[in-house]
């Protein structure tokens, strides 16, 4: 039996959405005197071009907006003021965006936040592990010599 990763799932799901039904319910856009009909290509390009968020996360952003209203329902807006379900369908685009952005972000930082102190760890690992031995094995040991050579060569003891 094979596994079906956490993608793949959310795939499937994906392609049961009725995105275009969805829309239909937040079409109105604009105000009262300049209407604009909203689409997919108008949120996604609101989405990218305005607030510079990449493709992915914007695309994360929509199934996980579906999602919330296949859970929750539709967004209801300010009362019956025109537009406003379709604002608030924006608003928590950009919000739910934002949040995996920061996300993404934050990540990345972590990681190039750790290979940059992997020389030291190692260092750290190396000088724990050479300090099990009695002083005779590592003075008749190659390795212990290397060793020295390289904590000279980086700045350490």
């Amino acid at each position: 039996m094979t596994k079906i990763t956490p993608a793949e799932q959310l795939g499937k799901k994906a392609m049961e959405y009725d995105f275009e039904a969805v829309m239909k319910h937040y079409e109105e856009g604009g105000t009262p005197d300049n209407k604009v009909t909203r689409t997919w290509g108008l949120v996604i390009s609101w989405l990218v071009e305005k607030k510079k968020f990449p493709l992915e996360v914007v695309g994360a952003a929509i199934l996980i907006t579906m999602e919330r209203i296949n859970k929750e329902g539709h967004f209801k807006g300010i009362g019956d003021k025109y537009g406003s379900k379709g604002r608030e369908f924006d608003r928590n685009l950009a919000a739910t965006c934002e949040m995996i952005n920061n996300q993404k972000l934050t990540n990345e930082a972590f990681k190039s936040i750790a290979e940059a102190r992997a020389p030291y760890m190692q260092l750290f690992i190396s000088k724990q592990t050479f300090s099990l031995f009695p002083w005779w094995v590592k003075m008749l040991s190659w390795k212990y010599w290397k060793y020295r050579k390289w904590s000279k060569k980086h700045g350490a003891a």
